[in-house]
């Protein structure tokens, strides 16, 4: 990988958006190895986005060996930091379970309401995550895990749509 003096200034001042944006363009690129590189530097500047992003990178073996373990510890410290992506994914990991993970409904819906309860900080941004919505309208459905609630199931599927 290949530091240009823009990558170094940007380390040198601490802007680690600027490292995260360059490593979610190698994405793109589908330049995985090198995306991880960069995940990793903004990762060290403490950016939780980029965590979650080697999280990512480890459950789908994007540019690196795919490990379930490390994405799940890579995404709960970025959990743990309020990132929304990170407590999204936990969340959909904890309700299907996965290799090593047994589902665990209520550990499900603790990080989706994070997620949720985060979510309302920031205007505009449910429409990113319109799974969560659905998965969440489906807890307050009649075969749902929470007391059903035709409202509030319908206002969780109408912000999905």
């Amino acid at each position: 990988m290949k530091i240009t003096e823009a990558d170094k200034h940007a380390i040198e001042i601490g802007d680690s958006d600027y490292i995260l944006n360059k490593g979610a363009d190698l994405y793109y690129e589908e330049k995985y190895e090198e995306t991880v590189e960069y995940y990793r530097i903004a990762s060290a500047m403490c950016n939780s986005h980029a965590t979650s992003n080697l999280g990512y990178c480890y459950m789908y073996g994007r540019g690196i060996e795919k490990n379930m373990d490390l994405a799940i510890a890579y995404f709960k410290v970025a959990a743990a930091d309020d990132d929304i992506d990170a407590l999204y994914k936990l969340g959909d990991i904890y309700k299907r379970g996965c290799e090593n993970i047994q589902a665990d409904n209520d550990l499900a819906i603790y990080y989706f309401e994070k997620a949720l309860n985060k979510i309302e900080e920031y205007e505009e941004i449910e429409y990113r995550y319109p799974s969560l919505y659905l998965s969440m309208a489906k807890e307050y459905m009649t075969n749902g895990s929470k007391k059903p609630d035709d409202k509030k199931a319908l206002e969780y599927l109408l912000t999905a749509k």
